[in-house]
């Protein structure tokens, strides 16, 4: 049953549109909620079993690892769920007016993998909030000069 908003079988209630600001022009993301994926992937495949385990959870953070099994074998996967993601790019702005942070310092602060704290700075960056020096282990995250006064 394809619906008009995401163009898929996700149901509305199974999807998370999020309109956001990027660069001074409006963007609109459609992301599908764990459990319209799981009804999909459940009425594709009768031979499908998933068992997931929950690694870390607070009040701001969720972290789950599953294993799905098919016919084709075992595929395990991590995933994070964050109720307050813009919660997490203030917090890692205000240490950013202290000094400048690696991507490993961010992710200590976080809890969050290699990936996600990257992906978080890049989308701070695309903000216009911060700028990267350097590369690898070595880059340093910095606060745009007209914030660190704020």
């Amino acid at each position: 049953m394809a619906n008009n908003n995401n163009g898929n079988q996700f149901r509305d209630d199974e999807i998370l549109v999020l309109d956001q600001l990027r660069e001074g022009k409006s963007v609109r993301n459609i992301f599908p909620k764990i459990g319209g994926r799981l009804r999909l992937a459940h009425e594709e495949n009768d031979q499908l079993s998933i068992t997931t385990e929950i690694i870390k959870y607070d009040e701001n953070l969720a972290v789950v690892r599953a294993i799905t099994t098919s016919m084709k074998g075992n595929f395990p996967g991590i995933g994070m769920a964050s109720v307050d993601r813009e919660g997490i790019k203030v917090r890692i702005l205000s240490l950013r007016k202290d000094r400048p942070l690696r991507n490993a310092d961010i992710r200590n602060f976080t809890d969050l993998r290699r990936q996600q704290a990257y992906r978080i700075m890049k989308e701070l960056e695309s903000d216009d909030l911060v700028y990267q020096e350097g590369h690898g282990q070595a880059a340093l995250w910095y606060l745009k000069q007209s914030l660190r006064k704020q």
